[in-house]
C-alpha cells in the first residue's frame, strides 16, 4: 500500500463508522419491542378545525373530536354508553392547566365500562365550550388487555375566539 491509500483509507473509516452507528440508532428508535410499548402510534386525537368562535358573551361553541385506535391491540377509554370522556386543559402562562373534563355517565353509573376499541376502530364525541383561551384535550388511553399500559393521548392545540370583545 501507498500512503495515499492508507490516508484515503483512514479519512473514510470514521465516516463510515459514524455512518453504522446512525444507521444502528436509527432501526433501534424504530423497532417494535412487541406488544404495547409506549404512546407513539397507539391512538390518535384529531378535532374538525383549530380555531372555534363564540358568538357573545354565553354562548357555547361545540368542539368535535375522534379517537383512532392506530394501534394492533384493543385499547380502553374511559366513558359510558360508548360516550367518550375527555380532561380539557388551557394553556397558561405556567403551561397546560387541567379546566374541566367531560363525563358522560351520570353519578348513578358509577365505575362503567370503557370504551374499548379495536385496532382501527375510532370512536367521536364532543366538548361544550364556553371561555376564550388556547385549548387541548387529553383522553386516557389504556391497553384494553394489558391496564398496566396506560398513557394521556392529545389532541392538537385549538383556540376558542368571542366575536365580540368581553
Amino acid at each position: 500500500m501507498t500512503g495515499r491509500e492508507n490516508v484515503t483509507f483512514n479519512a473514510y473509516t470514521p465516516m463510515k463508522a459514524t455512518l453504522a452507528l446512525a444507521a444502528l440508532l436509527l432501526a433501534a428508535a424504530c423497532s417494535d419491542a412487541g406488544g404495547l410499548t409506549g404512546p407513539a402510534g397507539s391512538a390518535r386525537v384529531r378535532i374538525d378545525r383549530s380555531v372555534y368562535m363564540l358568538r357573545g358573551r354565553g354562548s357555547e361553541t361545540v368542539v368535535s373530536f375522534t379517537v383512532r385506535n392506530t394501534s394492533p391491540f384493543p385499547l380502553a377509554l374511559p366513558g359510558c354508553f360508548g360516550r367518550v370522556a375527555a380532561l380539557v386543559e388551557r394553556r397558561e402562562a405556567n403551561g397546560w392547566v387541567p379546566r374541566f373534563s367531560t363525563n358522560p355517565c351520570p353519578p348513578v353509573y358509577p365505575g362503567p365500562p370503557p370504551v374499548v376499541l379495536a385496532p382501527g376502530e375510532s370512536a367521536a364525541d364532543q366538548v361544550v365550550m364556553e371561555e376564550g383561551g388556547h385549548y387541548r384535550l387529553l383522553l386516557y388511553i389504556r391497553g384494553a388487555e394489558d391496564p398496566e399500559f396506560a398513557y394521556d393521548a392529545v389532541s392538537p392545540e385549538f383556540e376558542v375566539v368571542s366575536w365580540l370583545a368581553d
